[in-house]
């Protein structure tokens, strides 16, 4: 129980989440603690759970109406992010004073937009409402709410993503299970061909002992 716990415990993160839900653009908490869900329970790598996280974060900034980045670009500030974290993980057992600022800067940002936003972004956006969202959004804190959203669908394509994370948990448990039979399978097998070639040598054996007996007499 112990060690299920220590494992969910992640450093400065406190714990996982398997989706991002509110009436907000996504923070960087959020992307964290999903990001985490994909790579300690789905058992994704990084590439892989950083992909899942940013398709799951751009169905909020399409409900926005807000020009976004190139997937690959989100792919790789996912990846940032967590290389930042990371960083400050391997030396979590430093008690200075440097690094306790360093930890309290990077949770200070938590709470702010984790922002996708395509460098042109306010320049593109046509609708005033939209524009003044995504300026109040960067704001600390991530000020306002988005109005107007068919929230049933975006809940129907969170629960999608949901059904996703779920079929991957149990399609990974299936290929280490089929691993592992044929390991199983592999190690009978090598068993079985040293029992055939004990067999043969002691055949060979008795057949030396019958030559011998045969020419001694």
């Amino acid at each position: 129980m112990s060690s299920i716990f220590l494992r969910e415990k992640i450093y400065l993160i406190n714990n996982h989440s398997n989706k991002i839900s509110g009436s907000k653009l996504p923070s960087s908490l959020q992307v964290l603690k999903t990001l985490f869900f994909n790579l300690r329970v789905v058992n994704l790598n990084l590439r892989e759970s950083a992909r899942l996280i940013v398709r799951e974060v751009l169905i909020f900034w399409e409900k926005a109406r807000i020009p976004v980045r190139l997937e690959k670009h989100c792919i790789s500030k996912v990846e940032s992010l967590y290389d930042e974290w990371r960083t400050l993980q391997k030396h979590a057992a430093r008690n200075t004073a440097s690094h306790k600022e360093q930890e309290n800067l990077f949770i200070s940002k938590f709470n702010d937009l984790f922002d996708l936003a395509h460098a042109n972004a306010l320049q593109m956006i046509k609708i005033e409402t939209d524009r003044l969202f995504l300026i109040n959004q960067r704001k600390k804190g991530r000020l306002g709410f988005m109005y107007g959203i068919d929230y049933t669908n975006m809940r129907k394509e969170e629960l999608s993503i949901t059904r996703k994370n779920k079929a991957l948990v149990r399609e990974n448990q299936s290929a280490q299970t089929e691993e592992n039979l044929m390991e199983i399978d592999k190690t009978s097998s090598d068993l079985e061909t040293d029992d055939c070639s004990s067999d043969l040598d002691l055949d060979e054996s008795f057949s030396s002992v019958e030559i011998d007996v045969d020419s001694t007499s």
